[in-house]
Formats: structure tokens, sequence, C-alpha cells
């Protein structure tokens, strides 16, 4: 990729960086691709709310777009979420989404002014202008960034200027519902902005590829659009458990009950919003779990 560059050939592009919330489920899948790309010589820099510092690899270099102690990230995503597991359908939740979300936004964000507690939800405006001009530099290579959540716009931004992106969807939900995919715009940077370079000259021939992470039955049936692949979910190489949680396997208990009875083991996993504690996502739960306990299984 470095051959493209046209603001300085001495300056080799090894340096990847990646955009992304700190939703541990847009987060932390992209470390194993990270890490092979540092195993490749790359050097990795990830940017991303605070809290996901505490689970940044090691080989990488963090920058932390808000205050690490702003939690309203997290906070505001964790309340989205809850909202839109209510419904048995995706009209459903987003009926009761619009009609909940500024009364449960005022409740939640009380302290900090209600909706316009949500002001710069996605970092301090300095850090994310400080984000911008740090991908144009000539040592970048790429940019990975989420493209079904808040920093979507990452790519609009290099994509205008010649910067190679590759766009990451974990999420099936835009392709059932394609006519809802759009951008979230960040609402302090309104007003001056540093003059950004076209960084190269010919900005129509850079790459700017687009992959679904997805098990492909969930998106059987979907048309994927032009210039976007279906690859599959992301594992670690080799079909390894990553140390971090074989360590937390042990530490938990989890490992010893596993191994405590010969009776198999059925593994469910419903996402973050059955922490909600309530909506569909709960309730099925509930009702999954009942119906298990009565088999010859764990």
């Amino acid at each position: 990729m470095s051959s493209r560059h046209d603001i300085s050939p001495a300056t080799p592009a090894k340096v990847v960086c990646f955009v992304l919330p700190s939703d541990r489920g847009h987060f932390n899948y992209t470390i194993h691709v990270a890490r092979t790309l540092s195993q490749r010589g790359y050097d990795i820099e990830y940017f991303a709310p605070a809290s996901a510092a505490a689970y940044a690899p090691d080989f990488a270099s963090f920058t932390a777009l808000t205050d690490p102690e702003d939690d309203r990230f997290d906070r505001y995503t964790r309340l989205c979420c809850s909202l839109w597991s209510h419904g048995d359908t995706a009209d459903e939740a987003n009926a009761h989404f619009e009609k909940h979300h500024n009364s449960s936004v005022a409740e939640e964000f009380a302290k900090e002014g209600g909706l316009q507690g949500l002001s710069g939800l996605q970092g301090i405006r300095e850090k994310l202008i400080g984000m911008k001009e740090r991908v144009l530099r000539p040592d970048v290579a790429l940019v990975v960034y989420d493209a079904a959540h808040m920093y979507k716009w990452m790519g609009k931004h290099c994509k205008l200027r010649g910067v190679p992106t590759l766009a990451l969807y974990p999420s099936p939900y835009y392709l059932h519902r394609p006519d809802e995919e759009g951008e979230w715009d960040p609402d302090n940077l309104e007003g001056h902005e540093p003059k950004y370079p076209v960084v190269r000259k010919d900005t129509e021939a850079v790459p700017h590829p687009a992959l679904y992470t997805l098990f492909p039955p969930l998106v059987a049936g979907c048309s994927i659009p032009s210039g976007r692949r279906l690859v599959g979910p992301v594992f670690p190489p080799g079909d390894v458990v990553p140390p971090g949680q074989e360590e937390a396997m042990v530490r938990s208990g989890l490992r010893k009950w596993m191994r405590s009875a010969e009776s198999p083991i059925v593994y469910v996993s419903f996402g973050s919003m059955i922490k909600s504690g309530s909506g569909t996502a709960f309730d099925a739960a509930q009702r999954l779990i009942g119906a298990l306990t009565k088999g010859d299984w764990r």
C-alpha cells in the first residue's frame, strides 16, 4: 500500500489505525486481526472511547477519544441496546425505541442535563480533530473502522482524502434493513476545523473494501451490496482460546464446572441486550434456560 502514497515516498506506510466504539462486541474481535498485522510488521494504533483502554491489546498504542472519567458513551449504547431489545420484530423494536428514547435519556443523563448531556458523546473535540489529522500522515497504510456504529464517518473522511480503509460490519441489521443505514456525525465538530489535505493524487484508485464478519445463516436471503463481501466470523488463528479467556475460565470456576460431569453442555450467547433485565431477549433467555434445565444436559 505504501507505493500508492504521494506525500513522501521515503516514508514507509507501516501503521494501521483502528477506529472503533468501545462496545466489546465491536472491539474485541478486531484484536485477532490487529495481532496478525502486527506479526507482519505493521504498527497498530487504536482510537476509541477511554473505557476500551482496559482491554486494548498491549502490542498496540491506544488513544482515548474521551476523558477517562467520561462514561457517557458506554451508558448511552447500553441504553439504546436495552430499548431496542423490546418487541418481536424490528418495527416493534424501533417503535419502542422512538417512544421511550428521550425520556430514558433524560432519566439516565439527568445529572448531565438530559438530552443536552449527550453533547460531545463521541469524544473531545481536540481528540477527534487529532484523529482526523493522524490518519492523513504518510506512515498510515490503512484505517480499519466499524461501519455499523458511531465512528462510521471516519470512513468518509478517509475516502475523500485518499486514505485506504477497511470497513467492518459485525452486525447483520443493515443487510436486513438497508434503508436505515446511515452515519452519526459528531455534534462538536461543527464550525472551524483545520484544512485536511488530500494525501493521494488519484483518490478513485484507493481501495475501500467492506467486510461482513457474520455467521452466513444469519444473512441468508440478504443481498450483499456491491463492493462488500461476507467473510464469516473472526476467530483467533489456529482456533485456540486466547490466554486472557483461558485464565478467566479458570479463575471464575467455569473450567472446573465444565469438567465436573460428563453430561453435554449447551452454550448459548445472548449478547449485551440480556443485561437490560427486560425485553424480548431477556424473556427468551428465561424460557430457554428453563427448558434446558429439564433435559440431560447442562
